[in-house]
């Protein structure tokens, strides 16, 4: 993973998960389609969560968007990702969203890179016909090294959640939104408890007692 749950949820808590990590981290430095991780606290009244995964799972492809059914795409998934309830049903908590960062990758990319170039003048014809054509093959490779790059999602989420029940279980709805994952693991703590879940379309409900 890129971003270790310590840097999301602080030191000590990950001092909890560091045995959880080192079990796990390994299977899942690999960019695998299909698979994401979700890691999730529960402290008083606070929530976390963080989602990584390979952009080829929410978006349905890993390269910048190449026709307008794709740009669309791209739109829907930020969209939902903006709603945190699109990862985890808190309804009966009665959170607040305190705080979202996500990383979106294409999410600046332009349709046209050569706008910049127009109205300048050029004196030799020859000198900006060789100057076109360097910019076309510069950017045609920067297009082939961008499609070939494995790019991931990353989101995280600090909540106030003003319940007073304990919390024993979560649905997940990642899977109604984005087909393309297939597997969760999902790494909890839920006050002094904290467990490794694996989570499917068939099984998308997060138990959160041991």
């Amino acid at each position: 993973m890129k971003y270790l749950f310590s840097s999301f949820i602080g030191i000590s808590t990950a001092t909890l998960f560091a045995s959880i990590v080192m079990a796990e981290t390994h299977s899942h430095d690999a960019h695998v389609h299909g698979e994401a991780t979700l890691n999730l606290e529960i402290d008083g009244n606070e929530l976390l969560l963080e989602l990584e995964s390979p952009a080829a799972n929410l978006l349905g492809f890993e390269h910048a968007p190449q026709n307008q059914a794709q740009k669309q795409q791209l739109k829907k998934t930020q969209s939902l990702l903006s709603n945190v309830d699109s990862l985890v049903e808190l309804g009966g908590l009665n959170c607040q969203l305190v705080s979202a960062e996500i990383e979106m990758p294409y999410a600046d990319h332009k349709s046209d890179h050569h706008d910049s170039h127009h109205g300048h003048d050029h004196n030799n014809g020859h000198k900006n016909e060789h100057s076109d054509d360097h910019h076309n093959d510069h950017h045609k490779k920067h297009q082939d090294t961008e499609a070939a790059e494995h790019s991931e999602i990353h989101a995280q989420y600090s909540l106030n959640c003003q319940t007073t029940k304990q919390v024993e279980q979560l649905n997940i709805p990642l899977f109604q939104h984005f087909p393309g994952l297939e597997k969760l693991q999902v790494m909890w703590i839920n006050g002094n408890q904290q467990g490794v879940s694996r989570l499917t379309a068939n099984h998308s409900v997060l138990i959160l007692n041991r």
